[in-house]
């Protein structure tokens, strides 16, 4: 089991001497394919084309003419000229030649349907630089609606140029790039003819306790108990220097504990990632449970804390934790993938994990204002740069989707179902979703494996008929 751990961690480490919570950021799809082994960092194997994209900078401004070179990926060993054209979208992390590979179920398809596999890279994450990042005001062109647009284009004006501009055009994507993919067939229904959306949190929501409400339910009443008691001491404890004290020996912290609020919910947070991870990527891929090893480190300890920490150790693999709010700040004031995807949240989604909710294991370390302060603090907009919620949700709808041929997927044991989209009832007749009991975030998105569970089983079955369905249609 805790080899299993260390694996699961290990995108969580980092080569410093220190780490902090937002050193190691990557993206959902990212930190699935380091679980299963996969080096993202691998140059492309035989065959597999690294490229380049003249892609436009503002989609909605006619007098600006800048442009940039956004990176994609193509497999083409199994496209006879012919097939359909898969489509991989990249999201709030790098993307790698492992999106156009056996590691993701498009590949199978690829095989099956004699496709053509291209993966794109997000603008501002990755080697897909517009402008300088470390200058808010260039975030400006970092938006969900410019992505789709960067897709959009890149659809025909690539596809034109290789010969596949009258082809099917599927899209696929997990977690942010899930929401993506769905609300490409919304706004650019012409442009790919069907999407699957894997782990998709389309309802934004500025407060999202439920995230820990759904680790609470995942890891059992009697190891929710444990984390709870042991939250409880911790908060006591961190009240006085003598407290703060012992926590920074338990949990190896790089220097005392401050005793300021964003700082002790910036270190809580740092407590509840190993925990939220394991949740989130539970029985991956065949991996042994995740939450059994984390909630038996728990239940064989005397001591709740000590148990606590020593999981959290695993995945600092001898490194001190740096629980300061200012090296949060600062994290998040570098270019990167952290930066980028905060200012996201911060302007867009918000998807703020908060303690907020009394049925979470995790005490009240984590208001609302801890991540309104990061907000500001990294961006230091004026006026304050707060997420637009309303308006996201009002341009894509939330859960009332009115966008056509659109596979919706969601795991019950994955914390951010809470925001997606678990049955079609409401929507458009060509639409489908899968609720698939007991499986983790954007499981049915990668290629199968022996060990998977029925009930990914079938929910790859359903996949594989709806893309059937759709290629044999003669419907425009």
């Amino acid at each position: 089991m805790k080899v299993f751990l260390l694996v699961l961690f290990a995108c969580l480490g980092a080569a410093s001497a220190q780490f902090n919570r937002f050193s190691q950021f990557d993206s959902a799809v990212n930190r699935g394919l380091k679980i299963r082994g996969v080096d993202v960092s691998a140059p492309p194997a035989k065959g597999i084309q690294e490229l380049y994209f003249e892609q436009v900078l503002d989609h909605f401004n006619g007098q600006n003419n800048a442009t940039w070179k956004q990176r994609y990926f193509v497999n083409d060993q199994f496209w006879d000229g012919k097939g359909p054209v898969l489509l991989m979208i990249g999201g709030e992390g790098p993307i790698s030649s492992a999106y156009v590979q056996e590691h993701f179920i498009t590949y199978n398809y690829a095989q099956q349907y004699n496709a053509l596999l291209v993966a794109l890279e997000h603008r501002f994450y990755g080697e897909s630089q517009p402008l300088d990042a470390s200058k808010t005001e260039n975030l400006a062109y970092l938006s969900s609606e410019q992505a789709l647009a960067d897709l959009a284009w890149f659809r025909e004006q690539y596809g034109a140029s290789v010969g596949a501009a009258d082809k099917k055009w599927i899209a696929f994507g997990g977690s942010y790039p899930g929401c993506l993919s769905g609300w490409l067939r919304q706004k650019y229904p012409s442009s790919f003819y069907g999407s699957f959306a894997a782990s998709a949190p389309v309802d934004a929501k500025l407060d999202f306790f439920e995230y820990f409400e759904v680790v609470e339910r995942s890891i059992g009443e009697k190891c929710a108990a444990d984390f709870q008691g042991a939250s409880e001491k911790l908060w006591e404890m961190a009240q006085t220097a003598d407290g703060r004290s012992q926590i920074k020996d338990l949990f190896n912290l790089c220097a005392d504990l401050p005793s300021d609020a964003l700082s002790l919910a910036n270190f809580m947070m740092g407590l509840t990632d190993p925990i939220a991870e394991g949740v989130q990527y539970n029985e991956d891929r065949g991996n042994p449970s995740a939450i059994t090893p984390i909630c038996d480190a728990m239940a064989n300890a005397t001591d709740k804390i000590q148990g606590w920490a020593s999981i959290v150790a695993q995945t600092q693999q001898g490194q001190c934790m740096d629980a300061s709010y200012e090296s949060a700040v600062q994290s998040l004031v570098t270019p990167g993938a952290a930066r980028s995807w905060t200012y996201q949240t911060c302007n867009e989604f918000s998807f703020f994990q908060t303690t907020d909710s009394t049925k979470q294991p995790f005490s009240k370390f984590v208001p609302l204002k801890y991540y309104y302060a990061l907000c500001d603090d990294a961006f230091g907009t004026d006026p304050l740069l707060r997420p637009r919620i309303d308006q996201t949700n009002t341009i894509y709808g939330s859960r009332n989707y009115r966008g056509t041929r659109t596979h919706f997927s969601n795991g019950s044991i994955d914390p951010w179902h809470a925001l997606g989209i678990l049955s079609a009832d409401g929507l458009p007749k060509s639409n489908s979703a899968t609720f698939i009991q007991g499986t983790a975030h954007c499981a049915d998105l990668y290629g199968p494996a022996p060990s998977d569970s029925q009930a990914l089983i079938e929910a790859r079955a359903t996949q594989a008929r709806i893309l059937a369905e759709w290629l044999a249609s003669d419907e425009p």
